[in-house]
């Protein structure tokens, strides 16, 4: 059975137009990257939205505005797995690891990226 990280790692390339329309090679290979921080911003100004028009409660609305802009941030995520050449599993794998050891450390709340 194919997984559906793999099966999305193949889709998105198929969307990718500024693989097609942009002809820097720098720039095309930043793109990624830079779409991922855009709609990073984009969700955190829905979130914006929640605090201020919404007294700090999460509408059905703003619900499927947060789930729409997840689904660009994942899209512009897997495109940097693309980029890289690499599997999301493993990106996830190697998260994961490096989590668990920071717990057993307990270094998890960010100590360890200031020492």
């Amino acid at each position: 059975m194919r997984d559906i990280l793999d099966e999305y790692r193949e889709f998105v390339p198929t969307t990718a137009q500024y693989l097609e329309h942009i002809e820097d090679k720098g720039i095309r290979e930043a793109y990624p990257y830079v779409g991922l921080a855009g709609e990073a911003g984009e969700l955190l100004n829905v979130l914006k939205k929640i605090y201020r028009d919404d007294g700090g409660k999460l509408t059905p609305a703003r619900r499927v505005q947060m789930e729409d802009e997840l689904g660009d941030v994942m899209w512009y995520w897997m495109a940097c797995c693309h980029a890289l050449n690499v599997s999301p599993q493993s990106i996830i794998l190697q998260n994961m690891e490096k989590l668990k050891k920071r717990r057993e450390e307990g270094s998890i709340r960010g100590e360890r990226d200031r020492q």
